[in-house]
């Protein structure tokens, strides 16, 4: 992802108390917060922190644990379900990251990181426009190039002014299901497929493949250009720079 998932602060009392029976049995009001406690977000953020820490040094099998114990004492915390949702994503479990990141935004419904692993995820998942109405929320991906490959007679240009890509601006989930519809409404072409690739810095390509029509040929000449083209294949880049 584009960016780093910020880490959310917390205090080391609880991880204290989960490694201390003594210390947990005077503390157990910290571990086991009633629903009507409340716990200062400070600390919450301050304990986050620490467990993210944890979770460096133990590895990604021991997250469950270490956020668990977060997420019992800030339950209305949107940060160990954030934090979990990316755990699930680096283990490649997309589906559980996808449930972990929307959980988070039932909290906080403004949590970028969650928003980013919830795209992320759908992406990996083969949902291109969950993917894109996910990563809007937060004004990404923003256009950088258009490759069309497979055309063999008609013009680039037409393509390109089917799929109607606007560079430098966000690609939402609606401009892409609008340039996927144009590109199969195509004439004189068997199948098209448009998809989208993230890259680096907020910023997207679109890919765009399209298997034209065989032309019948009408003579020695016509048999010739045709066995050219077939051997040739054509395709194009449009690239817009970043601003």
């Amino acid at each position: 992802m584009a960016a780093a998932r910020p880490f959310v602060a917390v205090s080391l009392s609880l991880l204290i108390a989960a490694s201390s029976p003594a210390f947990a049995d005077q503390q157990q009001h910290a571990v086991s917060p009633t629903p009507d406690a409340t716990i200062v977000v400070g600390d919450c953020d301050s304990l986050l922190a620490d467990a993210m820490a944890d979770i460096q040094q133990r590895g990604l099998d021991a997250a469950d644990a270490i956020l668990g114990r977060v997420q019992a004492a800030c339950p209305r915390s949107a940060g160990p379900l954030r934090e979990l949702a990316g755990v699930r994503f680096a283990q490649r479990r997309w589906t559980e990251a996808a449930a972990l990141a929307r959980d988070a935004m039932a909290i906080d419904a403004n949590d970028t990181s969650a928003i980013d692993v919830l795209g992320s995820s759908l992406f990996m998942l083969d949902d291109p426009l969950g993917a894109l109405q996910a990563w809007n929320r937060i004004g990404k991906p923003r256009l950088d190039t258009v490759r069309i490959d497979g055309l063999h007679r008609a013009r680039y240009d037409t393509i390109a002014a089917a799929i109607g890509a606007r560079p430098n601006t966000v690609l939402t989930a609606e401009a892409f299901a609008l340039a996927e519809r144009r590109l199969n409404e195509l004439p004189d072409r068997t199948s098209a497929r448009l998809t989208v690739r993230p890259g680096a810095d907020g910023f997207a390509t679109l890919d765009a493949v399209i298997a034209e029509r065989a032309a019948v040929p009408r003579g020695v000449t016509s048999w010739g250009s045709l066995g050219l083209r077939a051997s040739i294949g054509r395709g194009v880049a449009l690239w817009f720079p970043g601003v």
